[in-house]
């Protein structure tokens, strides 16, 4: 919900909206797939993985999503999906179970792969993008 400042006038007094939920864009992207160094300016070059799935919970947490490259996006699997490449297991895939945030400014994303292994990969930054949802 938004709040809002009262900003005083000789006029009158009047309510300025304030957004508490506003993301800044980000001026670069990464692909988050560890050791892959893609990065871009281009959106176009980037796409957005959802880390609940859209097709399990459309409206939960819809800025909870993660940049990657084209290739990496597609090596993501969610053994929820029922559709989609993310659906297909495969052993060079790799899960997403949590985003951790970290002092001072970062984030930690857990993964794990088909054998079993977890490991969390440390970013700086904040992993929000404030992108419209369009996928």
């Amino acid at each position: 919900m938004d709040e809002f400042l009262e900003e005083e006038t000789e006029e009158k007094k009047e309510l300025t909206p304030i957004s508490t939920n506003y993301i800044q864009k980000p001026t670069e992207y990464k692909c988050h797939w560890p050791g892959c160094k893609f990065h871009t300016k281009e959106r176009s070059e980037i796409e957005l993985h959802h880390i609940i799935p859209r097709e399990l919970w459309p409206r939960l947490n819809q800025h909870v999503k993660l940049s990657f490259c084209p290739t990496h996006h597609r090596m993501i699997y969610h053994p929820e999906c029922k559709h989609g490449h993310h659906s297909i297991k495969a052993n060079n895939k790799l899960m997403i179970h949590y985003i951790y945030p970290t002092a001072p400014q970062g984030y930690a994303v857990e993964f794990e792969n088909m054998q079993g292994y977890k490991w969390l990969e440390c970013f700086d930054g904040d992993y929000r993008t404030g992108e419209k949802d369009d996928s």
